[in-house]
């Protein structure tokens, strides 16, 4: 995530402003506050996660194994404390205390995701997706008012708005995936998610469908802006659209947690590579 956020404020912004849009100062800010919400989302997420983690991933336990419970809890804490001190800081430097708002949504988010979203179906999927795609969006509220006349701002908005609605739609099927391969601890611990409720196989069409409409949306995008953007369209091509349709095709038919796993990871790596289209996008401006 925070790659992420150096490739929009140090490539995109540059490249269609010449100018940092963003001031050093504020996005040293940002980073520390994102980096430290999300890490506590992660510590709280294990903590909540420890009796399933103990069936689903018993040789990747980090509560136990690393730290105690009540360690846990503490380190969850202080990065918390540490994330929304930062994002007020950010918001009073800014003179825009709504900013504020944005860090401490998003560690009321992360804590209920793990306290109680991420238990019934689909909604913790949707939850996490959303917090991912929207940090992607987060910049756009960081730039001064000052800076806004240098920067085509609705430009801006349309390509940060793709990227974060094809990060929401990526991040939906990986979860729905990993709830899949995480099926045995969630049921023996009663938990709602999506395929202890209508099946694996279900889950999986479901799953396909949305890999399916996320590769027909990015054909679209791509047939509508390839003369102007030729090396980031082939470039999405092979990176993101193709495997999409690969594993639209396949996640139907997988059956054990070695098939899970490898289409979770390989969703990873599209997202990844498909945020690396925004250093290919500057050479058509």
């Amino acid at each position: 995530m925070g790659y992420t956020q150096l490739l929009i404020n140090f490539v995109f912004f540059q490249a269609i402003s010449n100018t940092h849009l963003i001031s050093s100062s504020i996005f040293v800010l940002y980073i520390i506050s994102l980096l430290s919400i999300m890490a506590a989302g992660y510590v709280y997420n294990d903590f909540k996660d420890f009796k399933t983690d103990v069936v689903n991933k018993p040789k990747k336990l980090i509560v136990t194994t690393l730290f105690t419970i009540e360690n846990t809890q503490i380190i969850y804490k202080i990065l918390n404390t540490i994330g929304i001190l930062f994002g007020v800081l950010l918001a009073l430097q800014l003179k825009k205390p709504s900013v504020a708002l944005i860090f401490i949504g998003a560690a009321l988010l992360l804590y209920f995701y793990s306290k109680k979203l991420k238990q019934l179906p689909l909604i913790g999927n949707i939850a996490i997706s959303f917090l991912i795609s929207f940090s992607i969006l987060v910049p756009l509220f960081l730039i001064p008012e000052q800076a806004i006349y240098i920067s085509d701002s609705v430009f801006e908005l349309f390509i940060l708005g793709v990227l974060a609605f094809f990060a929401f739609f990526i991040n939906l099927v990986r979860e729905i995936v990993k709830d899949v391969q995480d099926i045995k601890g969630d049921y023996m611990l009663n938990m709602n998610t999506l395929p202890i409720i209508i099946g694996r196989k279900r889950t999986l069409k479901i799953a396909s469908f949305l890999s399916l409409f996320l590769s027909i949306a990015l054909m679209f995008i791509i047939y509508k802006y390839v003369l102007i953007y030729k090396a980031a369209s082939f470039y999405l091509i092979g990176t993101c659209m193709l495997p999409l349709l690969y594993i639209s095709y396949k996640l139907p038919i997988a059956r054990t947690n070695s098939d899970f796993r490898f289409y979770s990871n390989l969703l990873k790596v599209i997202m990844f590579l498909g945020i690396n289209s925004l250093i290919l996008l500057p050479l058509s401006f």
